[in-house]
């Protein structure tokens, strides 16, 4: 019976020892949180950022992995900012905080195209032992050459092997930007053995790449970069001097005011003229007359496609051809084309084309007229052409023309998603063209691929 209480106390002493020491934990971590945010409120990111990380540390919370995103985020560290991010949304959706998660993935949405993207390519890649790391950070070489988040600022490559003389390559990215950077084949050490290196690289995951995180620790640092450098971007920018490439699915709407258009041939549809001075009429038929209809501006919905031809004169500055095409689903068709120019800024595509075109739709008809002949012109008032009255052989739609048409079009276009060989884009490129028989204005948008 002594021996059961004993094991009860024990048991009691242990319980309160690990209560006392959660309850310790719990109130060091809510100091930690309190500190950060005063440092905050101060400007002193990141030193908040480093007390959220330590109050993430004495108790893991699913709060204090927002906290971090988002000092992440005021910091400027985009990358980390994102695996912040994702790390909170995961631990959120564990805890079946939907409202915390919610917020997580929109700033993972606004914050995804944001991110610079770096790739380092590498020249000898068969020579033994070598090893590639970017700011400390060794990448396995299913990385080599493949754009990687990491966060605004300067950030360092180094290359070593034994035997080799080691490199070591320096570049700048901004927030939006892809760059890359090169790393040459390296020459044959004096010596032969293995030169000194700038940097010992430390295994672990790459830049902008988060670990999984544990249910009882934070996770680490997203990125091993430097953020808020200032110096001039350096080093190679993979997407100048290429060609470039995008199409696309467009839906959108069409309005034109075409004038007229020929109804020659109609068989039922007569009119009558003065012939003479005393009077006399006479019947036409549009059957032999070049009877004209004129039309009431219409609205109509296109779907149809968009491409784009060009090069990179810059790794933001593309330059070539766009050209549009698409049916218009009430009777009709569109289509142009023309040198046009795309500049990338931020997460977006901003551009302008000239077009040269031509548009036909199925219009409703507002009044037929038909010609009068030179001679009887002047015993029906001087007028070359008169208004035909309604009848049951009149069309109530027709087709109609826009004739050749010149104009342009604005591109404002978003990055919805980052791939290796190219983005999706959402698109619009609202257009406005005047023709030989009219205007047509019209608001295509749809999803796109640009490979760059």
């Amino acid at each position: 019976m002594t021996s059961g209480k004993s094991w009860i106390g024990t048991a009691s002493l242990l319980a309160c020892a690990l209560s006392t020491s959660s309850y310790a934990h719990a109130q060091s971590a809510d100091a930690l949180s309190a500190e950060a945010k005063k440092l905050l409120a101060d400007g002193k990111t990141a030193e908040a950022c480093k007390k959220f990380e330590e109050s993430q540390r004495a108790e893991a919370r699913g709060a204090t992995l927002l906290d971090i995103a988002d000092c992440h985020e005021k910091e400027g560290k985009t990358a980390t900012a994102v695996a912040d991010y994702k790390a909170a949304a995961a631990a959120a959706h564990k805890e079946k905080r939907y409202d915390r998660e919610k917020t997580a993935k929109l700033r993972i949405l606004a914050l995804e195209p944001k991110q610079p993207r770096l790739s380092v390519t590498v020249a000898g890649g068969d020579v033994a032992g070598l090893d590639v790391a970017v700011d400390g950070v060794s990448l396995i070489k299913s990385e080599w050459g493949k754009p990687r988040p990491v966060d605004p600022g300067e950030h360092t490559a180094v290359a070593t092997a034994p035997g080799r003389k080691p490199f070591e390559g320096k570049v700048t990215v901004a927030n939006g930007e892809k760059k890359s950077l090169a790393v040459p084949a390296l020459e044959k050490s004096e010596s032969g053995a293995a030169a000194a290196t700038p940097a010992t690289p430390a295994k672990g995951p790459a830049p902008g790449t988060p670990a999984k995180p544990a249910e009882a620790a934070p996770p680490p640092s997203a990125t091993a970069s430097t953020a808020g450098k200032k110096d001039e971007p350096s080093g190679t920018k993979r997407q100048a001097g290429r060609l470039v490439a995008e199409a696309g699915a467009l839906a959108g709407l069409l309005t034109g005011a075409f004038d007229t258009g020929d109804l020659r041939g109609v068989g039922d549809i007569a009119y009558e003229i003065k012939i003479n001075s005393g009077g006399d009429t006479e019947i036409k038929s549009c059957q032999t007359q070049a009877c004209e209809a004129h039309f009431d501006t219409t609205l109509g919905l296109l779907i149809g496609g968009e491409a784009f031809l060009g090069y990179a004169v810059t790794d933001t500055f593309h330059i070539g051809g766009r050209g549009f095409a698409a049916p218009r689903l009430k009777g009709g068709w569109f289509f142009a084309g023309g040198p046009a120019a795309s500049l990338h800024v931020g997460p977006v595509w901003l551009g302008a084309s000239f077009l040269v075109g031509a548009a036909q739709q199925v219009a409703k008809v507002a009044e037929v007229r038909g010609p009068i002949p030179a001679d009887a012109q002047k015993f029906n008032g001087g007028a070359a052409e008169v208004v035909v009255p309604p009848s049951a052989g009149t069309p109530t739609e027709a087709n109609v023309n826009a004739g050749i048409a010149f104009g342009g079009n604005a591109e404002i276009s978003f990055t919805l998603v980052e791939l290796d060989p190219g983005s999706i884009l959402l698109a619009a490129w609202p257009l406005f063209m005047k023709g030989t028989n009219g205007y047509l204005v019209a608001i295509p948008a749809g999803l796109a691929f640009r490979l760059h």
